[in-house]
């Protein structure tokens, strides 16, 4: 009885929690209007460089909205003028969008929440304060950004990936707590869901490999080989069922059997950032050569490479964080698209496919070139990201993000040399390892945007408040 009491107790708490949430984004959402950012155009438009998920989720409600309301949305229309998305009939299917997103993050942070509380047998304050570390990641970049997003009621993939990470967080904690096969299936799905919503997340395959490493492939503290081999081979299949619905997508709805382009585009940025011009001597291709020459060139006219900052390191670093979309649009990817159009080809994605081509040319031969200021200005680029990913940028200083860090690391550590490692240790662990996995893969080929690296946000601050509790609850281990 006492049972069924209190399981009745958690419907009414999630049902109310969910209710709170829903109402907080919708009249924020309300009062702020529908944003479509810069990426918002192309998700709507699905272009061949954006993941597959989130386009397909509008084009479905886009193509359902118009035939139950008779009126085909204009998609060009509400691009032009983007005070009137969701003001009109054309664009009024854009709510449901909204709609679908705040659904989604509200059942996502209070199913993570619940589980946290069942779990770890939280006080309602406690319960609270983790509704509240898991929101912040909503409004964390409309506060603290430069951008002042707000991802609920944006034209944005954070919207969904958001609310799925929180998800593959729960039963990733599941899967490492009892094993369930379930749990270990949904996890791995929602790992290869999040990396075709956003490529950077594919490093949430290589944790949910790893937990599946740890939990099923070593026994009593012996490694099973057989299961390595089945992991291995689950692994590869994914990958290669992974490229096959992005080419599959890319083919039904864009005409090229492809996969996601840009890719080389983002990845030459940060290296043309810290190249030297000797170093178009190196390339053989006279195509190539000329663009490289034409890119290095147009960056030095708009002073946009490492020799043209005049300050500290970490400057340099921040200047390219502040530029890259700037090197990217109008140096590398407008210079090589101009020269297409001059000579009639102008399919917009098969310029794609070509400057990704021209891109992978020129790095191939320049990136050796300049690897030692590359790999500086990565690191750089990584400690950026770090205090990003739990300072929000403006809100910490980089020391007391380090000292933070640490701190995660003696806890941990703590936790093995006290023979006291338990949930809450194992949880700060695969917390950090996101965070690291995280900063370091995105910014080997983008700038750390703030939304790009709050996945690492929620797990520490909610990770290491555990094991500080469990600290102060269990002095003997004090």
């Amino acid at each position: 009885m006492a049972e069924i009491k209190k399981e009745k107790s958690n419907y009414i708490l999630f049902f109310c929690s969910s209710l709170i949430i829903v109402i907080l984004m919708s009249v924020f959402t309300w009062i702020k209007g529908i944003t479509i950012w810069g990426d918002g155009g192309t998700y709507l438009h699905m272009k061949t460089y954006r993941e597959m998920v989130y386009p397909l989720l509008l084009w479905i409600i886009r193509t359902l909205y118009g035939k139950i309301v008779g009126v085909v949305p204009d998609v060009d229309l509400i691009l032009e003028d983007s005070s009137l998305a969701g003001r009109t009939i054309e664009s009024g299917y854009l709510w449901i969008v909204i709609g679908i997103q705040i659904l989604f993050i509200s059942y996502s942070i209070v199913a993570l929440a619940l589980y946290l509380k069942r779990r770890f047998k939280l006080e309602w304050y406690e319960y609270i304060g983790a509704i509240i570390l898991e929101l912040a990641i909503y409004f964390v970049p409309y506060f603290f950004s430069a951008t002042h997003i707000f991802i609920p009621g944006g034209i944005l993939s954070e919207a969904i990936t958001f609310p799925l990470f929180y998800l593959f967080i729960m039963h990733m904690l599941k899967y490492m707590d009892e094993g369930r096969l379930i749990d270990g299936a949904l996890m791995s799905v929602l790992a290869l869901i999040m990396s075709m919503t956003r490529s950077q997340l594919l490093v949430m395959i290589v944790v949910a490999v790893i937990c599946l490493f740890v939990k099923s492939c070593i026994v009593e503290k012996k490694i099973q080989y057989k299961r390595i081999l089945i992991l291995a081979f689950g692994l590869v299949l994914s990958i290669i069922f992974r490229s096959f619905l992005m080419h599959g997508y890319n083919y039904i709805f864009n005409g090229y059997f492809i996969g996601n382009t840009y890719a080389e585009v983002t990845q030459l940025t940060n290296i043309m950032y810290v190249s030297e011009r000797e170093a178009g001597e190196l390339i053989e291709d006279e195509h190539s050569k000329a663009f490289f020459y034409q890119i290095y060139d147009k960056m030095r006219e708009q002073k946009l490479g490492i020799d043209d900052v005049e300050g500290s390191y970490i400057e340099t670093v921040v200047f390219l964080d502040m530029n890259h979309d700037f090197i990217k649009f109008d140096c590398i990817e407008q210079t090589i698209r101009d020269h297409f159009d001059q000579n009639g080809i102008s399919d917009y994605n098969y310029q794609c496919i070509l400057i990704d081509e021209e891109c992978a040319k020129i790095t191939k031969i320049i990136w050796p070139t300049c690897f030692g200021k590359w790999v500086k200005n990565y690191l750089g680029l990584v400690v950026l990201g770090l205090v990003r990913s739990i300072g929000a940028d403006k809100a910490f200083i980089p020391a007391i993000v380090f000292g933070l860090l640490v701190l995660c690391v003696l806890l941990i550590v703590r936790g093995i040399k006290k023979k006291c490692f338990g949930m809450e240790e194992l949880f700060l662990s695969l917390a950090l390892l996101i965070l690291i996995g995280n900063v370091s893969g995105t910014c080997l080929v983008i700038m750390p945007l703030t939304r790009y690296m709050l996945y690492g946000f929620t797990p520490f601050y909610l990770a290491m408040a555990l094991v500080i509790r469990k600290i102060i609850k269990d002095r003997k281990y004090v």
